[in-house]
């Protein structure tokens, strides 16, 4: 999913950091940890209808994502982000997907935040984890330094209405939902995630592709 098709398609952006985080352990007929983010807001970037902005409260917004971290333990689900206390995070929001394991654009397209071991402020890092280089809409690196925070910000706030008045961004065959099913609140419903020790990474979902043949030697071309 391209950069700007998480742009033509968020409903709320928002500047932000982790002020609190509450997990819920599986139980009462859920089969997976669910973690509660108290996000404190800087800044509401964008609100297309105005709808989640009113379900700020004092500066709060809480945000629920499938997947955390409980008694030491981690229970990973592929494409779902995790958050650290005090985490600077500019979040890209699908309003559809309140609720799911990832309420935002893309699971974690729409996941991008400020590194605070790179220059001083901060630079901004995109859902891949390197420090964002590309402008909107640029197709090379036009930004070799990077982005800080109010960079990015200028940044959005120029694309933005280029993004939302392009109608090949925000079609419904340009959405991109890896994970089939995102319900994480009704018991039946909710996908089982991998439990995994604190630094093991999750191994492929059951929805990945084993190539036919053996890639370390030809395929028979006999074989059918």
């Amino acid at each position: 999913m391209s950069a700007e098709q998480v742009l033509a398609q968020a409903d709320l952006i928002i500047v932000a950091s982790i002020g609190g985080i509450d997990v819920r352990p599986p139980g009462n007929g859920e089969s997976m940890v669910v973690t509660d983010y108290s996000l404190l807001i800087d800044q509401v970037l964008f609100d297309r209808d105005g709808s989640l902005e009113s379900q700020i409260e004092a500066g709060t917004f809480k945000l629920s994502f499938g997947g955390g971290e409980i008694e030491g333990r981690r229970m990973l689900i592929p494409g779902v982000p995790i958050f650290d206390q005090a985490e600077k995070l500019i979040l890209f929001i699908d309003q559809e997907q309140m609720g799911t394991i990832s309420p935002l654009v893309g699971l974690s397209a729409g996941d991008y935040r400020v590194s605070a071991t790179a220059e001083p402020g901060g630079l901004v890092v995109g859902p891949t984890g390197m420090i964002l280089r590309r402008s909107f809409f640029s197709e090379s690196d036009d930004r070799p330094s990077g982005f800080t925070l109010d960079d990015f910000i200028d940044e959005i706030r120029r694309a933005l209405p280029i993004a939302q008045t392009d109608p090949t961004l925000n079609s419904e065959a340009v959405k991109d939902r890896s994970t089939a099913d995102a319900a994480v609140h009704t018991g039946s419903q909710i996908p089982r995630a991998t439990p995994l020790a604190p630094g093991v990474s999750p191994v492929p979902s059951q929805g990945t592709v084993v190539p036919r043949h053996d890639s370390t030697k030809p395929p028979n071309p006999d074989e059918k």
